[in-house]
């Protein structure tokens, strides 16, 4: 069986609110909604983050519906990789 991907606005914003509620956790000891994340992102996340948060802040409260460009996509695979480098600095 062969499965296609719809990217659909929803899915940076698991990917990247989904990361960072991982993060939370990892830094504070507590759990977070995405919003929560979202804010807490823009607190943590380098600036070159900040637009890709503002927008999924703003889509899941909006619903979470309509069309995720392929670079979007790449620009939320770009946190989570500075997600996963902030946790492994921290452990060393």
């Amino acid at each position: 069986e062969i499965y296609t991907l719809s990217l659909h606005d929803a899915l940076p914003i698991w990917v990247a609110l989904g990361a960072l509620r991982l993060h939370y956790t990892a830094f504070t000891g507590d759990v977070t909604s995405k919003r929560g994340a979202g804010i807490y992102g823009l607190s943590v996340a380098p600036d070159e983050y900040h637009a890709l948060l503002h927008d999924a802040i703003d889509c899941r409260a909006n619903g979470e519906t309509g069309e995720a460009p392929a670079d979007r996509m790449a620009e939320a695979a770009r946190l989570v990789q500075w997600v996963v480098d902030e946790a492994v600095a921290a452990s060393a």
